[in-house]
């Protein structure tokens, strides 16, 4: 049932919100910010109601370690969609989402995508990541935080603090940039509905925010393997 009123919600929202699209799409040409804090109430509006719908029964730690008056950069484990989608109204400030390419192809994720200004970009291509990094960046450097997910993909072990790897190219756009990093762990996301696909299941979920770290203060080696080392911080969180 949860998962049929999930979908029934998305597609009654597609439908209904096809004009405020098309609007915030003619008003993006003219000022780009405004549209996106419009898009972005949108969105957090379908967000909190399709956690609702799923049961989500959502715990949050530690959000006052989260700066009020500056961008940030998150930094997440990957278990699953619904990781973007309790993640995204507790954004203090307007948050840039980093996703893949084919997430673009998606509909209702692809057009409000575009809305949100998220940054959708070519794993596999080289420059794509470069221009990525430098998206980040200038997002950073103009008031927007960015959330991203350094795994890469969704991990599928078993073991929730069993991590993948964490690629270090993902905090590059923090030093360049200057921002603090906050590590995100979510606990249990999984569990809402790729553990049993096609169902949704109601779960608890966590989601807790650790104190910000601020790359250039950390000593060499640290910051040679900044990866490892956030990656051992969120594991900590999980645990």
């Amino acid at each position: 049932m949860r998962s049929i009123l999930i979908v029934i919600f998305i597609a009654v929202f597609v439908i209904v919100t096809l004009p405020v699209v098309l609007i915030l799409s003619l008003v993006r040409r003219k000022n780009e910010k405004k549209a996106e804090r419009a898009a972005h109430a949108c969105i957090c509006f379908a967000f909190k109601v399709i956690g609702f719908l799923a049961g989500v029964r959502l715990t949050v730690n530690g959000l006052e370690n989260v700066p009020d008056d500056k961008p940030v950069l998150y930094i997440g484990n990957h278990r699953s969609f619904f990781d973007i989608l309790v993640t995204y109204p507790l954004c203090k400030l307007p948050t840039t989402y980093v996703a893949k390419s084919e997430v673009q192809h998606i509909p209702f994720f692809g057009i409000w995508g575009v809305l949100i200004r998220a940054i959708f970009f070519d794993r596999n291509n080289a420059k794509d990541s470069v221009k990525m990094i430098l998206d980040c960046t200038a997002r950073l450097n103009d008031d927007t935080s960015v959330f991203i997910f350094p795994e890469g993909t969704r991990n599928k072990n078993e073991d929730q603090k069993q991590l993948l790897e964490f690629h270090n190219g993902s905090f590059k756009m923090a030093v360049k940039s200057g921002a603090p990093v906050i590590p995100v762990a979510i606990s249990h996301s999984v569990d809402v509905w790729e553990a049993h696909s096609p169902w949704v299941r109601s779960t608890k979920v966590t989601v807790s925010y650790g104190k910000p770290v601020y790359i250039k203060e950390l000593d060499r080696d640290t910051q040679k393997n900044i990866g490892s080392y956030m990656r051992d911080k969120i594991i900590e969180m999980l645990d």
